[in-house]
């Protein structure tokens, strides 16, 4: 083979070369533009998830401005060993007036009158940002540990214990959101917080209806002649 022979097969086979690498160099341009593509997506996805199951944190403690006390004029302070009276918290959609169970409860501390829940505690349902009217409501201990729904509203045909729930607040969970991370929200005080205590009192009976009473009223009637003894006719039996 002649020089010009031999120097046009080596340009061939550079060139054939240098076009094998830039295919190569496209398709593993190409796999990692696709990587990087599915990496995205799936943080895109990780971010959704984690915004749509995000927890708001909360501080559920009171103070000394918030006590919770016993019955109707609050003349006394809880008392006793944690675990003598029990708390939770039920929250709602701002002016819903729709409370739930937010899964959060609280006990009594060895101080009169205060509560302990947790500092920065996570709330079901609850967003970080996000606006919630709250309330707390609290029973005895004798009535057990877990809340029931149907012991609220309190006072009417309720069970034998204490029964009492505080005034509605409203707040925004803190936590982290996609705008920096927002401050714990403090249940009782602080700015949007409860702001009093409230009282435990033993479930009232409702007064009787008036038709309730007139009914009750005939039933002792019947009853009272029928146990009464007809005297008179007794005497003109008896007499000679």
């Amino acid at each position: 083979m002649s020089g010009a022979h031999k120097a046009h097969a080596l340009d061939a086979a550079r060139t054939s070369s240098l076009h094998s690498k830039g295919h190569c160099r496209r398709a593993s341009d190409a796999r990692y533009s696709a990587y990087m593509k599915r990496l995205v997506a799936i943080f895109c996805l990780g971010a959704a998830l984690t915004g749509g199951f995000a927890q708001g944190l909360i501080n559920f403690v009171n103070g000394p401005s918030t006590l919770v006390s016993l019955g109707p004029n609050g003349d006394s302070l809880i008392s006793g060993v944690p675990g003598s009276f029990f708390f939770a918290l039920l929250t709602s959609p701002v002016g819903a007036n729709t409370f739930t169970f937010a899964s959060v409860y609280a006990t009594n501390q060895a101080v009169a009158g205060l509560l302990n829940g947790g500092v920065g505690v996570a709330v079901n349902g609850w967003a970080p940002g996000t606006a919630r009217d709250f309330v707390v409501v609290g029973w005895s201990g004798s009535l057990g540990t877990t809340f029931d729904p149907a012991w609220f509203p309190p006072h009417v045909f309720g069970p034998p214990g204490l029964l009492g729930q505080s005034t509605v607040g409203t707040g925004i969970a803190g936590g982290s959101t996609s705008s920096g991370t927002l401050p714990i929200l403090d249940i009782f005080g602080g700015t949007t917080g409860i702001q009093t205590g409230f009282q435990l009192e033993p479930p009232l009976v409702p007064e009787p209806s008036g038709m309730s009473l007139a009914v009750l009223g005939a039933a002792l009637l019947i009853f009272r002649r029928r146990i009464v003894p007809n005297y008179s006719l007794e005497r003109t039996r008896t007499s000679p």
